[in-house]
């Protein structure tokens, strides 16, 4: 029987894509998608118009006809929470529209195409036929309802701070991938040389999907997918990469510190440049010393290391 689905798409500020997707979340979505909206670079801007960086995000829920009222009502309701603290953004009316599941999968094609990252890895959907030299690392992905293409500037951050990481003197052998969603940042340490990686996601779905990509690139004996809560994972890893939410990784700061090695390192994404210092300023209590920032766009990756 064909699976049923609803579809939420919204522009919203930049800054509160994290609070939206939560929103989202907390309303039973299965999957977010991102799309980074640019001003019309031919058109100048009014200088007497301000201008918030926007995001539009496609969100889908599972459900048919009977959830639309009940849903864009809980919607609207969330988001006018929202805007009052939003000067400038008048939340748009939600309009949810029924979907099938190859829908999804299409929407998906519509936005992915391969690219490379730093000197030798590229990043291919599993459906299109690249060039490759033979010094490059291939990664074949199919997101499916997991979020991770790697086009996103946060995975794109993750993604170059991770090859640095196996391009040091010491390159880490043990790596947890939090929020795995796709798969893709799990595949990339494997395919990079780590020699054991554990990834992990609260989503059955994006479990599902990331096992299916672990598979397809042969990488399955490297990497395990366990859907688990942080603070059920136990041992002890050189390496651990985490894109999610700023508020996420503040309040999983503590487990993060607990399953790193001594002189392991850390690299957290998904941070908007405005919540750097904060986050910054919970993991300097810690037995953690910075590395490096690096920042694309309006998002930011910070890289520590245990002392």
């Amino acid at each position: 029987m064909e699976k049923k689905w609803i579809e939420i798409a919204l522009p919203v500020p930049a800054e509160w894509v994290d609070l939206v997707s939560g929103l989202f979340q907390e309303l039973g979505s299965s999957g977010v998608l991102m799309e980074e909206r640019k001003l019309d670079t031919f058109v100048p801007p009014d200088p007497q118009e301000s201008y918030l960086p926007v995001c539009h995000i496609r969100a889908y829920f599972p459900g048919d006809e009977a959830l639309l009222p009940s849903l864009r009502e809980a919607i609207a309701a969330g988001l006018e929470d929202l805007a009052s603290f939003t000067p400038g953004w008048t939340p748009p009316l939600p309009e949810p529209a029924l979907v099938r599941d190859e829908d999804w999968g299409e929407k998906w094609k519509q936005h992915f195409q391969s690219f490379r990252v730093g000197k030798r890895l590229v990043v291919s959907p599993s459906w299109e036929e690249i060039m490759e030299t033979e010094d490059d690392i291939v990664l074949r992905l199919d997101p499916g309802m997991a979020f991770g293409t790697g086009t996103h500037a946060t995975t794109r951050l993750c993604l170059e701070c991770l090859g640095e990481a196996f391009e040091s003197n010491s390159p880490p052998h043990n790596v947890l991938d939090v929020g795995t969603g796709s798969g893709i940042l799990a595949m990339a340490s494997a395919a990079l040389g780590a020699r054991n990686v554990l990834a992990t996601d609260i989503d059955a779905d994006a479990g599902e999907i990331a096992r299916r990509n672990i598979e397809s690139n042969g990488l399955s004996p490297v990497i395990e997918v366990r859907c688990d809560i942080l603070a059920r994972i136990e041992g002890s890893f050189d390496l651990i990469v985490a894109n999610i939410f700023a508020e996420e990784l503040i309040r999983l700061a503590p487990q993060f510190v607990r399953l790193l090695s001594d002189r392991g390192r850390l690299i957290l994404s998904g941070i908007l440049q405005e919540k750097a210092l904060p986050v910054a300023e919970c993991f300097l209590t810690l037995p953690l010393t910075e590395i490096k920032t690096r920042q694309r766009e309006e998002w930011c990756c910070q890289v520590y290391e245990k002392v």
